[in-house]
């Protein structure tokens, strides 16, 4: 199968809204961790979150701005801005995406909770819903909006399998490309988490950190010894796909080369599912693991994935794990679910761009595993061609990207599933 390019990024985060405020902030180490304001957060262990700054994002910012109807779920506002911010970005108009063979994948983890959360109030009051909830609160309204505003005749599919989602659907457009069924896509995901009911069922599942509500941008620290949890975040992370052939004639940011996923049906399973995932991906892309320059890893906080993800990189990589670099920028942007892997493939291909790794802040005590390279606290100038992407879901749904640099594309590239085992300008209606 033939590699696939990425041509345009869309980043909706909360530490920068735009690709570039949003790569500048990953870069210096700035976090978008602060103190829960959607809600009264006093009574929860965990009070920090990620939360997009709305009043000063891409919606107000642009002279264009998207104007989506008024009903439109959060979370769909978030997907719908870094969509049109890949779009604008790959130079791609809307008459440009309704006449070609093009189709729309998005991963999401749920309902849009707030809208949900909000309705049932209003029908405990009422006795009755409004009539716009079913269509606008459902996993495919996102997808939905953006078919109907680009007049995608083709597939315009959600996918919602945990924090994977993003991923997963980014794979799926992908493999479209490159058996010849679509000649653009565009693919990602989002998620608006932060709402009262589904914040405390983060942290009933133990998910969420508690020991830095006094000091929120130190809460989401990755590899670190101290580490008790992640930091709930929510945004959007969008890319436009096209085939290496087409983007020839084009700028683009750098090719999907190989890919893999795998499923761990339970914690025992966690290592072999992660390792088949890593393997596939880099067998897919004909690497060998020395050739990997960085690893942009899932790591979340959490005290069991953070220590599986290691323990699998250093089985890999063996004698060269401790010679590539690798960094979570979930340490700045906290973990944004279904948003959270295609936010890392739009600061991998940022890193290649600039030639420099993003750190992981909030190390301080990387123990017991001293001998890897985590770019701890300042990142720093290197040369970024081959990066290694791990994403892992909710339920144990891996999955692992393998990207090249713009100049390093081969007649390689593909993918495949595992079981877990090793071996222009446009408005929204």
């Amino acid at each position: 199968m033939p590699e696939v390019a990425v041509t345009g990024l869309g980043a909706v985060a909360p530490n920068g809204t735009g690709k570039e405020e949003f790569w500048q902030a990953v870069k210096q180490g700035v976090s978008g961790i602060g103190p829960v304001t959607r809600f009264d957060a006093s009574g929860y262990p965990c009070r920090v979150a990620g939360e997009v700054a709305i009043n000063g994002g891409y919606i107000k910012r642009t002279p264009d701005p998207l104007e989506p109807g008024e009903n439109l779920s959060f979370s769909s506002k978030l997907i719908l801005a870094a969509s049109q911010q890949a779009l604008d970005d790959a130079g791609i108009a809307r008459e440009s995406f309704s006449g070609l063979r093009s189709g729309i994948w998005v991963g999401t983890s749920s309902n849009d909770m707030t809208m949900v959360e909000q309705e049932y109030e209003h029908f405990k009051e009422q006795g009755t819903a409004r009539s716009y909830v079913l269509s606008s609160a459902y996993p495919h309204a996102a997808a939905k909006e953006m078919g109907a505003a680009l007049q995608c005749l083709g597939q315009v599919t959600t996918i919602s399998i945990g924090c994977s989602s993003g991923l997963f659907s980014i794979m799926f457009a992908a493999e479209a490309i490159a058996r010849g069924e679509v000649d653009l896509a565009l693919a990602g995901g989002g998620d608006a988490p932060i709402t009262p009911f589904l914040y405390s069922c983060f942290c009933s599942a133990g998910f969420l950190s508690t020991s830095f509500n006094h000091n929120p941008r130190q809460a989401s620290r990755p590899f670190d010894s101290n580490r008790d949890g992640g930091g709930l975040s929510e945004g959007a992370g969008m890319v436009v796909l096209e085939s290496a052939e087409r983007a020839a004639r084009r700028r683009a940011y750098g090719y999907l080369s190989g890919w893999h996923t795998s499923n761990a049906c339970n914690y025992n399973m966690m290592g072999s599912a992660f390792q088949a995932s890593i393997t596939g991906a880099l067998q897919a892309a004909k690497l060998y693991p020395r050739e990997i320059d960085y690893i942009c890893a899932n790591a979340p906080g959490d005290r069991f994935i953070d220590a599986v993800e290691v323990k699998v990189v250093e089985r890999v990589f063996s004698r060269h794990a401790s010679c590539v670099p690798i960094s979570s920028i979930k340490s700045t942007v906290g973990n944004p679910l279904a948003a959270a892997g295609p936010l890392q493939m739009i600061a991998s291909f940022q890193a290649m761009k600039d030639r420099y790794l993003p750190p992981t802040v909030n190390l301080e005590q990387p123990k017991p595993h001293r001998g890897l390279d985590f770019v701890p606290g300042e990142g720093r100038v290197a040369r970024v061609e081959n990066v290694l992407l791990n994403a892992q879901g909710l339920g144990g749904s891996n999955i692992s990207f393998v990207l090249k640099a713009p100049g390093k594309t081969s007649s390689a590239g593909g993918g495949r599933q595992g079981t877990g085992k090793t071996g222009g300008e446009w408005r929204w209606k």
